[in-house]
Order: structure tokens, then sequence, then C-alpha cells
């Protein structure tokens, strides 16, 4: 047996961790699996930005283009560091025998399929969170006459611990389900700090312009577009760990989508394109210049957080609908696999396959035929799980609609909400005094 380098040290020694921890902690597991879920990234996107924004569209800027900034630095680091994932090393490492082996349990939402670090939902959390307790301080409890000195110290000491808990949590969440290994969830903290004082400090961010907005975006794209066609280029594949996951999942099914690389792409460009497009717009400089009074800031909240949660139903019903066609094609394979008549047709399929890319005729049959469209699918997704690989033709579908999506929720949010909200509330008798750009 070879002998252990430093980083298989650190995963053996996480991995121990992992087991006393679900040994240890098992009566509290739906708990800790919950706060797992209550931090994934999506919440930053669709739920605490339209919150924040609702209070206040600056630090709501802040902190989206903190959750944009973390998905593009976390998804390049990840490509570069090529980390395993606790839940596929411990099936493959050498270092233990069958009978030495931890049995750790796996959860529905164990099974991401992107490298493990560093951790992606402890550098959101960790950034996100630091722009709302900072901003909760500087709209409420600074500037709020009626606390004294003491009262305020005590105020923010109370919202930072309550912040330092929940990313405590959140560590600890990630180690429980086998997301990650310690020493992926230390560097997710610290790369979550920073960037989460770099937004906060950064005006520049909300002062991009129209153009300006649109190259950024673009160079997002470019910079992680080109960080995949490097790695292609001196062979290495940047979806090896898609296959790892499909392999090892408890149920493959459960390998979820918005993991993929392309998805997160489709995510940070879309969102990056539409907050500056809103900010750089003219509706957008009257809502954050506007004087604002409390029903109309809960009002916002609320239609914020509405908006969001809109957006959510729309992915995720195409992601129930994706589910339930693999859990189908899934059952058709083992049906495919037992039956002669169905392997006949699944060859018939192939042979219709290869027509279909050559005949464009077939192909607008194809897309206008229910039945061949479902055939299709179920043979893509047949060989995906030959070759280890995902549906392409389904993920561009799903990342096309991710990219819109994402794009229109932040703009809607900075212009439209304010400029219907303003429109059916009458002014302000006490202005609440907003953050303005110089």
């Amino acid at each position: 047996m070879a002998e252990m380098d430093w980083s298989d040290k650190l995963n053996i020694h996480s991995l121990e961790t992992i087991e006393t921890l679900q040994e240890k902690l098992a009566s509290w597991e739906w708990w800790i699996v919950r706060t797992s879920v209550a931090g994934d990234n999506r919440e930053a996107f669709v739920f605490f930005f339209p919150m924040l924004a609702g209070l206040s569209i600056v630090c709501g800027a802040k902190l989206l283009w903190a959750a944009v900034i973390v998905e593009w630095s976390n998804l390049i680091m990840k490509w570069l560091f090529q980390g395993d994932r606790p839940f596929w090393y411990v099936q493959e490492t050498p270092y233990f025998t069958n009978a030495t082996r931890p049995v750790l349990r796996q959860f529905d939402n164990t099974c991401e399929s992107g490298p493990g670090t560093p951790s992606g939902h402890l550098m959101m959390n960790v950034a996100i969170f630091l722009i709302f307790v900072r901003s909760i301080c500087q709209l409420i409890i600074w500037d709020n006459r009626f606390l004294s000195p003491t009262m305020q110290r005590f105020m923010a000491s109370v919202l930072y611990s309550v912040y330092s808990i929940w990313i405590a949590l959140v560590f600890l969440s990630r180690l429980y389900i086998q997301a990650h290994f310690i020493h992926q969830c230390i560097l997710g903290v610290i790369a979550g700090i920073v960037v989460g004082e770099f937004c906060w400090r950064c005006e520049r961010l909300n002062h991009l312009g129209l153009w300006g907005s649109v190259m950024l975006s673009l160079f997002f794209f470019a910079s992680s577009g080109s960080v995949w066609l490097g790695l292609v280029k001196f062979g290495y594949d940047p979806m090896w760990s898609v296959s790892k996951a499909l392999r090892h999942c408890h149920d493959p099914v459960l390998v979820r989508v918005d993991t993929q690389p392309f998805f997160i792409m489709a995510r940070f460009t879309g969102t990056a394109l539409g907050l500056g497009l809103g900010l750089s717009s003219q509706l957008g400089q009257q809502a954050i210049l506007a004087p604002g009074h409390l029903l109309r800031t809960l009002l916002a909240c609320k239609a914020g957080v509405f908006t969001g949660r809109l957006a959510t139903i729309l992915l995720v019903r195409h992601t129930l609908a994706t589910i339930l066609l693999v859990r189908h094609t899934l059952a058709t394979i083992l049906l495919v696999r037992h039956t002669l008549a169905t392997i006949l047709l699944v060859r018939h399929t192939l042979a219709t396959i290869l027509l279909v890319r050559h005949t464009l005729a077939t192909i607008l049959l194809v897309r206008h035929t229910l039945a061949t469209i479902l055939l299709v699918r179920h043979t893509c997704l047949h060989l995906a799980s030959e070759t280890g690989g995902l549906p392409t033709h389904e993920i561009a579908q799903y990342l096309t609609l991710c990219l819109g999506v994402h794009a229109a929720v932040p703009y809607t949010i900075i212009t439209t909400l304010p400029y219907v909200l303003t429109r059916l509330l009458p002014p302000p008798s006490n202005p609440i005094r907003k953050n303005k750009i110089n």
C-alpha cells in the first residue's frame, strides 16, 4: 500500500470525525440535515437578497454581489483544487479494507456533483450573513436614536453571536452529511470572510453603469469558461466529479442538477447582468434615492421574497419534472435489461437517434411528437449512465431557463417593485433616510 500524503491524512481524519458525529448526534439528525438545506446557496438569490433589498437596495445589492462573487470564485477554486467529497472518497480510497472501511450514512442532500474544495455552502453563508448582519446594524441599530450606546453594542453583539452560531451549525451539518472534509469547510470560511469584506467595502460595484455591468457579467462567464477550456487542453476532465457522484450516490436520481458547473455559471452570470442593469437604470437610481416609510419597506420585503419564491417554483417544477423523468427512465432501464423486446426497441431507438442527428425532417418530427421525445430522453439517460455523464440536452434547456430567471429576479426587485410601490402608496409623512449614491 502506498504511503499516505498530507491530503489523504486530512481526509482520513475527517472521515473518522464524520463517523463519530453520525454516531453521537444521531438523535439530532433531522435538525442537522435541515440546517444544510436552509443554508443552500440558492437561498441567497431568491430569499435573503429580496428581503434585504426591501430594507435597503444598496445593502441588498452588496449581498447579491457577494453571492455572485462567491459562486464565481468557488467554481474556479473547485476546478483548480479538484478536491474529493467524503461520500465517494470513503468508497474509493485504498487506505481502508472492507473490514476497516467506515459505514457512513448518506442523505438526500449528500449527493452534490461538484468538487469539494472549498465548501461553497460555508463561503456563501459566511459572506452573505456578514453583509446581512452589518446591514441590520447600520440600518436599525447604529442609527437608532432611541437606543443608548450600551444597548446598541449589546444588540450588535447578539446579532454577531447568532451569526457565529449559524456558521458553526452549517459547518457541522456539511460534515455530518458527508458533503465536505474539515479542511474544505475551514477554507470555505476563510474565503467567505474575504469575499464578504470586499463586497461590503467596495462601493464601486454599485456604480458600474450600463457597460460596466455588461462587461463584468461577460468577465465572469469568460474567465470561468477559460479555466474550463484550459483544463480540457491540459488533459483534465472538468466534469470528473459528476461520474463519481453518480457512481457512489445511494440513489443517482438525487445527484443535483443545480450543482453542475454550467448551471452555476448560468446563475451567477445571469444574476450579475440583471443586478448591474437594474442598478444602472434610471428606475434603479430613483428607487435608491426615493424616501421610504415603514409600510413601503414591509411591502417591498414581502413582494421581493414573493418574486424570489416564484422564480424558485419555476425552476423547481422543471427539476421535479426532470426527477420524475429520471425515475421513470431508471425503471425503463431495468426493464430493458430483462426484456429482449425492450432491448430491440432501444436498439431501434439508437438507430433513430443517429437518423435524427443527420436529418432535419426527423428533428422536426421528434420535436412535435411527445412519444418520440420521451423515448429519445430515455435513451440519452441510458447512454449517460453508461458513460458517467448526464443528458446534455436536458441540462442545456435547464441552463437557458436558469440564466433568464436569475437575470430577471434582481432587475425586477431593484426597478419594477419600487416603482409600483411608489405609485400605489401615498408619500411618507416621516421619510426614512435612504442610502444615497454619490
